[in-house]
């Protein structure tokens, strides 16, 4: 019995290999086309289902059509010429990150600080055309770009035009309103900061101003309930507080003169104390900015302090933070970000250095730099 039964699974083990159908077995076998064309199908599925398999197998899976086609990388941008690549390596811009910027009125234009370059190019026309070259291709922010100015009389949209130099300055003329251009021409100082704008925030300020605008001729609803506006006048210190503010002035002097003198002889000899007041809106009964400084050499050192007086003649005492620039001149107060309270324009200075600031008043009776342009170095 036991060699029928050995006897008949030597014979459909064979039959199988074979593809011979073997009677009373319980699977038929294929015939042998149709079992190479069953294992060349299993293979394609399954290297179609696992994109993980190796390489050196034969089978190839199916195209995937519904593949999103990559778009071709932009092509690089047209090469300098050479007087151009030339002046750019003498090129530094601000970074390409940086939101706020310095706008001033020189030789009565409106213009933004972009950077600096270290190079002749205002002199001779060809290097002066090969500049513009450099600066169109390379600067951060193209033209065309949107700004939202502040300015100590309110706010305007202006848009980059074109570009220039001056003083060793890279900037950015501007299409501003005519009363931004009439201020520009005809006033001895004119400070602003300009943010720069997305096509997104631009639309929401235009809706913005042009709701505030709706609001001012229907008189707002009636359900609206806004904070009353500060009828603050910025201008000169007012004749009840300017014996006050001669009174704090001289006591700072005599504080700082009385702190440890500069380290060497030749700086304790050109010791002279500075001062400048500017009156704003500096939120509650704050109303004159004044700062006073000690100066010794060709600014090598300073020592400085800078404090708010309020109508009863309250003094406030705030610390400054503006990087290198340890020692300023204050040149006008405004608005420089829009949050009601007016911030300091000031002229700064470090050793041999100087250069235009605007510092922002914080909550915590702390002014910090917001922006900064149209820097001078003497060597």
């Amino acid at each position: 019995m036991d060699d029928r039964i050995r006897s008949q699974v030597a014979t459909a083990l064979l039959a199988l290999v074979a593809g011979i159908a073997v009677p009373g077995c319980r699977h038929s076998a294929r015939p042998a086309k149709a079992a190479v064309d069953s294992v060349a199908v299993d293979s394609t599925l399954s290297h179609a289902e696992d994109t993980t398999s190796s390489g050196d197998s034969s089978a190839a899976g199916p195209t995937d059509t519904t593949a999103v086609r990559k778009e071709a990388p932009a092509p690089p941008p047209p090469p300098l010429s050479p007087l151009a690549d030339s002046i750019a390596q003498y090129m530094v811009f601000v970074p390409a990150t940086q939101t706020w910027f310095i706008v001033a009125s020189r030789a009565k234009r409106v213009l933004l600080d972009l950077g600096r370059v270290d190079a002749d190019v205002k002199t001779k026309p060809h290097r002066h055309t090969a500049y513009l070259e450099a600066v169109r291709k390379l600067s951060p922010v193209p033209i065309g770009t949107h700004f939202r100015l502040f300015t100590s009389s309110g706010t305007s949209d202006v848009t980059v035009k074109g570009f220039d130099v001056w003083n060793g300055r890279v900037v950015a003329t501007l299409t501003a309103p005519h009363e931004i251009d009439s201020i520009g021409r005809a006033a001895p100082l004119f400070v602003a900061s300009a943010e720069r704008m997305d096509s997104t925030r631009a639309d929401s300020l235009r809706r913005a101003d042009s709701a505030a605008r709706a609001d001012t001729v229907t008189g707002g609803h009636p359900d609206s309930a806004k904070a009353p506006a500060d009828t603050c006048r910025r201008g000169d210190v007012p004749d009840s507080l300017r014996s006050r503010v001669l009174a704090v002035r001289d006591s700072l002097i005599l504080w700082l003169d009385s702190l440890p003198p500069p380290p060497y002889q030749r700086l304790v000899k050109t010791e002279k104390p500075q001062w400048s007041t500017i009156v704003g809106c500096f939120g509650g009964a704050r109303r004159i900015a004044l700062a006073v400084d000690l100066r010794a050499g060709n600014n090598e050192w300073i020592r400085e302090r800078v404090v708010l007086i309020d109508t009863l003649g309250a003094v406030t005492t705030l610390r400054v933070s503006d990087l290198r620039f340890k020692g300023h001149d204050l040149l006008m107060a405004l608005d420089a970000d829009g949050d009601g309270l007016d911030d300091l324009a000031t002229r700064g200075f470090a050793e041999a250095a100087g250069g235009i600031t605007i510092l922002k008043l914080t909550d915590k009776n702390r002014l910090v730099r917001l922006a900064g342009g149209f820097a001078w170095e003497s060597r």
